[in-house]
């Protein structure tokens, strides 16, 4: 049997009172609403962004909701395709809760292919809502409606991609219109896909890279779990030692190896990047100039580093089991390869190795 869709408006005990603050944004009423389900109690941050989301931000929007969920936060958006639709399945895959602020009837999911995920949100205590009756049209102009009762719903927004001309950016000027944080990913100017994110920042958007920034923005402690894991780190011990232990005291030695046996005494990183042997390298002859003390001990496992990155992003944590070495080893060859433009950063805690770009012999 379906769910009943109820009519709230302002009075009711279950009208959320959140929704007051459209008064004086709006410079009218508080709108009723039509809800299946029941809101969550938890403070929720509404994550959004493009119908068209790369791989890398659906996967990054992924991750950081499961943090966001951990952390005690309930999920908000907008059931569309994209990014709104990987934070509520995120959500509910981490045993959290979320809703929906959809257009048009209830009775008539939209799009039709998210009846399912619909069905999912309200089996696991969260809702859908509405500005519209049962039986009504869906029309252009509630999706900007929708857009002001998400944002207000929610103590934050966070856009982690969208392009120039969004409903996202829509959302998140509503909420900074209503005193809500606001916080965007980075993205280049010109990419199509990300650009309105750079807009959003260039007019003082909070700028976030991993869910532990949104989280430093709202003031809230890491979850628990991440941080054991963070304190244990990845070093695990062989023979009594730490690989990391190994690898310093080899390094001081001067007679380091890399697991296939070269010896890397007095080898530098520009060496390095030289002979590197993935072909998409592209910095042979290049001149590095390093002034970090530690380098020294970080050399011996730098092509050791370098040889695992492939060009397809990996997180930090295959970087190390590929190596066999720790965390704090492998972050800190990471940013010196970073550094050179070998490697780059991907988002949250992932790293890729740079491809060729064609040389243009035209002058």
């Amino acid at each position: 049997m379906p769910t009943p869709t109820r009519c709230l408006s302002p009075g009711d005990v279950d009208y959320p009172p959140q929704l007051a603050s459209l008064t004086e944004f709006d410079g009218g009423i508080a709108p009723p609403i039509y809800m299946r389900g029941q809101l969550p109690l938890e403070a929720a941050i509404a994550v959004i962004g493009t119908r068209r989301c790369t791989p890398e931000a659906a996967q990054w929007t992924e991750q950081a909701v499961r943090v966001l969920v951990a952390a005690g936060l309930s999920i908000g958006s907008g059931g569309a395709r994209g990014i709104d639709a990987v934070a509520h399945r995120a959500a509910l895959d981490a045993g959290g809760r979320t809703f929906v602020v959809t257009t048009g009837s209830l009775a008539d999911p939209y799009p039709p292919e998210h009846a399912e995920l619909y069905a999912r949100v309200l089996q696991a205590r969260g809702a859908v809502l509405s500005l519209e009756p049962d039986g009504a049209e869906r029309t252009m102009a509630q999706f900007l409606r929708r857009n002001h009762v998400l944002a207000a719903l929610c103590r934050a927004t966070l856009v982690v991609e969208a392009p120039h001309r969004s409903g996202s950016r829509h959302t998140a000027r509503v909420a900074h219109g209503l005193g809500r944080l606001v916080m965007s990913v980075p993205h280049a100017p010109w990419s199509p896909r990300g650009a309105g994110c750079a807009q959003l920042l260039r007019k003082g958007a909070v700028l976030v890279t991993s869910a532990e920034d949104v989280l430093d923005a709202l003031s809230l402690p890491l979850p628990t779990r991440l941080v054991r894991r963070a304190a244990r780190g990845n070093a695990k011990a062989r023979g009594g030692r730490t690989l990391e232990s190994r690898t310093l005291e080899n390094a001081k030695r001067g007679d380091a190896e890399t697991p296939a046996g070269r010896t890397l005494r007095g080898t530098s990183l520009a060496t390095l990047v030289a002979r590197a042997p993935h072909p998409d390298c592209d910095l042979a002859g290049e001149v590095v100039e390093l002034h970090d003390r530690d380098c020294d001990a970080l050399e011996p496992w730098l092509e050791a580093i370098l040889n695992v990155v492939t060009p397809e992003p990996s997180h930090l944590d295959a970087v190390c089991e590929r190596a066999g070495v720790s965390a704090r080893i492998a972050q800190r060859a990471l940013l010196q390869l970073c550094l050179v433009g070998v490697v780059t950063e991907a988002p949250e805690g992932q790293f890729r190795r740079n491809v060729r770009s064609e040389r243009r012999t035209k002058r």
